[in-house]
């Protein structure tokens, strides 16, 4: 750690990680998509999933005011103040139960987007600035594992509350309360500015060029989102026409892809170490055979391991993907490559309903027994495929380098 003369690391740690427990937001609507359909059916599916994608394109434009932000105030005040307005924005369509209009709840998802937009690329931001070499890859994984966590806790609370009423599902935006408290008397505040001045050893701050590799790990977590969700934005609609199970049974089930996310957390480090560069290919390879499994099966367990699967490749795209950004950047510019990364994570779940769409366009053609409703599946199976072909052939140099002691910015 960097500042350990001036930090508790512990106390450090549990600020960041309870970060991390809520930027899960998504897993909120995911078991009660059936369910919003059923309280508006005058609306479309696409109109539905706005809710989903609001979130996701206003948190793009509000991760730009992270650095700035965090640069004059610190991270801490600004997660607090960004948590806070999440928790308000999505929370207040419970107190309309009996809308029959659908755009307050666009609202309340937009508002959302605001307060994560700002507060979502904290928690990687803090661990790049504090940590280096395999310490800080370790904790970006941890912080995976933490993310669907609070992912885990969201779609339980989320499937059990829309089965009483719709209006009740956002009522679990307030588990953010518990990790609001840790960050409140945990989280050190620090200052993106001080950072840099005492990494570059008071040499003048320059405002640093961000390379193409960069942006391209950038782009890979774009693609990760906006194909990879394919699977979990489908879950409750799928299990409902294949008769699995309702909005509890979709909002448990949903949970495979948190404990995808949760092993792999897990195994991050020692994975990457064994496979490098070609960690791509397996990622590429499970999520392949887990959407596949999504797309034919009818049996919920196996379904469910499917997305356990997914779950696992998905994160794993998202944390290489991340980590190499990180070492890639220039120090100066590690905030705003990681608020970019999170915006992408923000905007490829914008994207994730055009795609579905696309998918039903590609796949429904060809007439496939069995497939229905999971021709989008199919699709992005095909994509990793494709991806995972890829990787064989391409070197990413900055995935064995983020488990060297090497500084961040020194590998293209």
């Amino acid at each position: 750690m960097t500042r350990s003369s001036k930090f508790n690391s512990i106390l450090a740690i549990v600020g960041i990680m309870a970060m991390y427990l809520t930027v899960c937001d998504f897993a909120v609507l995911t078991p009660a998509m059936d369910t919003l359909m059923k309280a508006f059916p005058n609306e479309t599916r696409d109109t539905i999933m706005l809710a989903s994608t609001a979130t996701a394109l206003l948190q793009v434009p509000s991760a730009f005011l992270v650095q700035p932000l965090c640069s004059k105030f610190g991270y801490k005040p600004v997660g607090i103040f960004g948590l806070l307005f999440a928790i308000v924005g999505g929370s207040f369509p419970f107190l309309l139960p009996e809308l029959t209009v659908y755009w307050p709840i666009i609202l309340s998802r937009a508002l959302l987007g605001i307060g994560m937009g700002v507060f979502t690329p904290l928690g990687g931001a803090v661990i790049i600035q504090l940590f280096e070499g395999k310490q800080r890859a370790r904790l970006l994984g941890i912080g995976q594992v933490f993310w669907y966590i609070g992912g885990f806790v969201y779609s339980i609370l989320a499937g059990y509350l829309c089965a009483i009423q719709w209006n009740f599902t956002f009522l679990a935006y307030f588990f953010g309360l518990i990790p609001l408290i840790l960050i409140i008397f945990c989280l050190p505040n620090i200052k993106v500015e001080k950072d840099v001045i005492d990494q570059l050893e008071n040499k003048p701050a320059v405002k640093e060029k961000v390379k193409a590799s960069t942006w391209g790990y950038v782009a890979i977590i774009l693609g990760t989102m906006t194909f990879g969700l394919a699977g979990i934005f489908m879950s409750s609609i799928i299990i409902d026409v294949r008769g699995m199970g309702g909005p509890e049974v979709a909002g448990l089930a949903g949970n495979g892809l948190q404990v995808g996310g949760i092993i792999l957390g897990l195994v991050f480090g020692f994975l990457v170490a064994a496979f490098k560069s070609r960690s791509f290919v397996l990622f590429g390879i499970c999520g392949a055979a887990g959407m596949l499994i999504m797309a034919f099966v009818d049996n919920i367990i196996v379904w469910t391991l499917g997305l356990t699967l997914q779950g696992f490749a998905h994160v794993g795209f998202v944390t290489s993907a991340q980590t190499a950004a990180g070492y890639t950047a220039p120090k100066s510019r590690v905030a705003f490559v990681n608020a970019m990364c999170m915006g992408s994570l923000n905007l490829g779940t914008f994207f994730t309903p055009y795609w579905l769409n696309a998918g039903d366009a590609l796949v429904m053609p060809l007439n496939i027994p069995g497939v229905g409703p999971a021709a989008p599946l199919v699709a992005t199976a095909v994509v990793y495929l494709v991806f995972a072909v890829f990787a064989i052939f391409f070197p990413f140099k900055a995935l064995k380098a983020s488990l060297e002691d090497k500084k961040t910015g020194e590998v293209g």
